[in-house]
């Protein structure tokens, strides 16, 4: 199967009932617990930042759902699990002063960004028929929310 896949994904079974008098795998004295705020310094050194750069953590939980991780609960408590997808931000202070330029609008809140993204809708104008001298494509990138007397009135400068 590997070789018709990007990945090899291989699974333990643990036998609880020993083998000839001898068990497989020595007994677990305690349970290993992971806290969020353990990947801190994992998270820091993907994105080449100082090691404990602090740092918000949120989880996507689908499109429209992302939710805050405490850095002090465990993976468990808070029902991380494989496959999910743990977001992050750094932590913003009041000195840093943010600076938007007309022609691009910043987003500093991670759920925030997504609300924008699940929003989001590219209308691309395109000529209809074909000219000997082309016409100019262009995208246009608009909130399913904002209605069209929103977008003449310049409303739209929010996206």
């Amino acid at each position: 199967m590997a070789s018709k896949q990007n990945e090899l994904k291989l699974f333990l079974e643990v036998a609880y009932r020993p083998i000839n008098d001898k068990s497989w795998f020595p007994p677990i004295e305690k349970e290993i617990l992971i806290y969020v705020r353990d990947i801190i310094p994992i998270l820091c050194k993907k994105k080449e930042y100082p090691p404990y750069t602090p740092l918000k953590i949120y989880e996507e939980i689908k499109p429209k759902m992302i939710e805050k991780l405490d850095p002090n609960l465990t993976f468990q408590q808070s029902e991380i699990d494989y496959g999910d997808i743990i977001c992050f931000r750094k932590v913003l202070t009041d000195k840093i002063i943010f600076y938007a330029p007309t022609t691009e609008v910043r987003i500093h809140d991670i759920p925030v960004f997504y609300e924008l993204l699940y929003m989001r809708i590219v209308i691309q104008f395109r000529p209809k028929y074909k000219y000997p001298d082309p016409k100019p494509e262009f995208e246009l990138v608009l909130n399913k929310l904002y209605t069209y007397n929103d977008c003449l009135v310049g409303e739209f400068h929010h996206l």
